[in-house]
């Protein structure tokens, strides 16, 4: 019991110094939140254009694919 008491004051004292050396956030550059809203619009829009053009890709296939089994179809009658 003692040992574990003295390891967990000695791992307080550890994260004491630590915490002691962390220095305070600064800006770096103050148009920081405008760079991200910027990308994150241009991730926005390119998302959503691959989107767009993934589902039309998407639809002509599975359209191309229903064309097909209804001629098979009537090639069949």
């Amino acid at each position: 019991m003692f040992s574990e008491m003295m390891t967990m004051n000695d791992r307080k004292l550890e994260l004491m110094s630590e915490y002691n050396s962390l220095e305070y956030f600064k800006v770096i550059n103050s148009n920081i939140i405008l760079e991200a809203q910027k990308s994150l619009k241009n991730s926005i829009l390119i998302f959503s254009l691959g989107g767009l053009i993934l589902g039309v890709l998407f639809s002509i296939i599975f359209e191309l694919l229903r064309l097909i089994k209804v001629r098979r179809k009537e090639l069949a009658e």
